[in-house]
């Protein structure tokens, strides 16, 4: 039991870490469009 609840946490950051980077991965190329659309 103390093994599944170690895995789900483990699990639980694995998955918000990715979600993290896929934001800040979406705000590079809005800035990167930004910055094309500016210039």
């Amino acid at each position: 039991m103390h093994l599944h609840a170690l895995a789900r946490s483990l699990h639980l950051s694995a998955v918000s870490f990715v979600s993290d980077v896929i934001i800040f991965y979406n705000c590079c190329k809005m800035i990167e469009i930004c910055l094309l659309w500016c210039l």
